[in-house]
Formats: C-alpha cells, sequence, structure tokens
C-alpha cells in the first residue's frame, strides 16, 4: 500500500503553505520572493520544506545552475493556480448569496410626483431592479393625503411625497426640493398685464387655489394673503382650473413649463412669489426596514444626491434663484 496522502484534506496551514510556495514559483527564487511576501528568505525555506513534507514531493531545487521547478512542483503550481481561482469563485458566489435581496418591494408615490425628476426616479429603479432581479416591484400612485396611511398600516414599504403628513410613526427623508411659482391661464384677467403692474395686494383680488402643502413659511406667508375660492389635492387638479381662466394657483415649474411654451398659461410675480418645498421619502419609524426596502432607500439617496444641480434645473430661469 502506498503512504497515506496527508493532503487529503487540506488545513489552513495547507493553503497558507501553498500560497509561499505560489509566490515563490512565480518570483522565480526565494531571494525575489522575499519582498512578494514580506518574509524572510530562511521563513521562506523552512515553509517550502514544510509543504515538500506534507506532500512528500520535491517541489524545486537549488544550486549553482540557479532555482528551477522539478517536474512536479510544476504541476502542483500550475494546480495552485486552479485552487486560487476556485476559492476566488466560492467567495465571489458566496459574496452574491448574502447580498440577495428578495421578497416584495411596494412604493407609493403621490399624484404630484415632480415631472422634473422622473429622470433620476427612473435610474434608481433600474439600478436597483438590475442589482436585485428577484426582488418583485410593486409601485402605486395615489393621492397626496393616502400616501403616508399606506405606509402607516402597512400597504407599502416606502412611500414619495411632496405632502406627506409630519405624523410620529413615520420618518421623512428629504430627497430634494422643487419651486413653485403662480400661475394664471390664458383666459385670466392677468394674464395681459405685465409684471410690474402687479402687486400681492391686486393678486388677493382674484380668486385663488389653496396650496396642497404649506410646509414652508414662504408657503404659509403668500398663501394668507391670496383670496383662497378653491381646493385642488393634485397638480394636474389646479391645472385644470388655471386654465379655466377663473383662477390663480401654485404650480412646480417644471410641470407648468410645457404649458407656458404653448401660451396657455404664464407666472406671476415668479422672482417675487415663488418657493420651495421639499419631496421626502417615507417609511415607518421604529421598524426594521426589509433589505429591499434599505436597498431602494440607498438607490434614491444615490440618484438625489446631486442637490445642486437639481435646485440649478428647478431654478425659475428668466428670475434667478428662488431664495
Amino acid at each position: 500500500m502506498g503512504k497515506p496522502n496527508k493532503f487529503a484534506d487540506p488545513t489552513d496551514l495547507d493553503l497558507r503553505l501553498l500560497r509561499v510556495f505560489d509566490a515563490v514559483a512565480k518570483a522565480g527564487s526565494f531571494t525575489a520572493a522575499e519582498v512578494l511576501l514580506n518574509k524572510s528568505k530562511s521563513s521562506i525555506s523552512m515553509d517550502i520544506a514544510a509543504l515538500e513534507t506534507r506532500l512528500g514531493l520535491k517541489l524545486c531545487r537549488r544550486g549553482r545552475a540557479g532555482f528551477a521547478l522539478t517536474e512536479h512542483g510544476k504541476e502542483i503550481h500550475a494546480l495552485c493556480g486552479q485552487l486560487f481561482r476556485n476559492l476566488q469563485n466560492f467567495r465571489d458566489h458566496v459574496g452574491r448569496v448574502a447580498s440577495r435581496v428578495g421578497g416584495e418591494l411596494t412604493a407609493v408615490m403621490d399624484d404630484n410626483f415632480p415631472f422634473g425628476v422622473q429622470a433620476e426616479l427612473t435610474d434608481a429603479l433600474r439600478s436597483f431592479n438590475a442589482a436585485h432581479p428577484d426582488v418583485f416591484l410593486v409601485l402605486r400612485t395615489t393621492s397626496p393625503e393616502h400616501v403616508t396611511q399606506l405606509i402607516l398600516d402597512g400597504s407599502a414599504d416606502i412611500g414619495i411625497s411632496a405632502i406627506p403628513r409630519n405624523v410620529p410613526e413615520v420618518a421623512l427623508r428629504p430627497l430634494f426640493d422643487e419651486v413653485m411659482v403662480l400661475y394664471c391661464g390664458a383666459r385670466h384677467p392677468l394674464f395681459s398685464r405685465p409684471d410690474a403692474q402687479i402687486t400681492r395686494k391686486l393678486l388677493s383680488n382674484y380668486d385663488c387655489v389653496d396650496v396642497a402643502s404649506r410646509q414652508s413659511p414662504a408657503a404659509r406667508d403668500i398663501t394668507e394673503q391670496m383670496r383662497i375660492r378653491a381646493r385642488a389635492g393634485t397638480i394636474h387638479s389646479r391645472m385644470l382650473l388655471v386654465l379655466t381662466g377663473n383662477f390663480i394657483a401654485f404650480l412646480p415649474q417644471d410641470f407648468a413649463r410645457e404649458w407656458v411654451e404653448r401660451g396657455a398659461m404664464r407666472p406671476l410675480l415668479a422672482s417675487d412669489l415663488s418657493y420651495r418645498h421639499t419631496c421626502y421619502a417615507i417609511v415607518r419609524k421604529n421598524l426594521t426596514l426589509s433589505a429591499a426596502c434599505e436597498r431602494f432607500l440607498e438607490e434614491l439617496k444615490r440618484v438625489f444626491a446631486h442637490e445642486v444641480k437639481i435646485r440649478k434645473r428647478l431654478t425659475v430661469a428668466a428670475r434667478g434663484p428662488v431664495p
């Protein structure tokens, strides 16, 4: 019977010795391997001798003719390459298994989601889906007042809204700001009047649609001076009231831009009456978020990280930055 194979069950020590041998073989000598391994030549020599004893094989020769691998050494070195590649593949697969996210993610957005940042949201969804293809995505839209309720009752994992209910049970994570500007329709008496002839006092004589959110002091201050004669919770419903020519109303600048270019509406005192409000990601507070929800929040944070760029895009072009 042959000698028992001491390498039938390789240990951590065996792997370490094989890595030393691999480095020596690649370096071409014990001396050249000193720097690569950060070990002394005598220590390297002891490791190679220990490996040869473990294997029962002569792996290399040293002498006046220089360093050279034996035939066995060449074969073991080739096997080392295979072993280390397999170990790396194993680590990569374990990493993918550990990071794999599954289950279902329900995200709900309010009907007022800003048109100007659709590209960012699309990017977040694309990247999230590519990284976590096992997650079943459910996207919903609803009225702003219902977004927070769906988070509270567990019907949705994450909400995105510019008009959240600020209740103790939810956490609001700012994503970006949008600019709100006062508009009138082409049939409104103020449409053809230049801004120089328009004052806040004059505006207070005309019917105004109540803003959906008064989260900023600027919004509250402006609204209190208006003659509120209608209320509409979504952008589209406010736009319809503006287009009647009977009302003035605040709309997101990016949303209204297309209608302004058509000549269907115009901004009023944009530099004086514009204000910003913030769009938030909404999650349950004091609740362990699912891995899918955490990853999606990270994607939202990434795509909306360039706040300066977004602020610049949402700035009132003709009037300069909104204070």
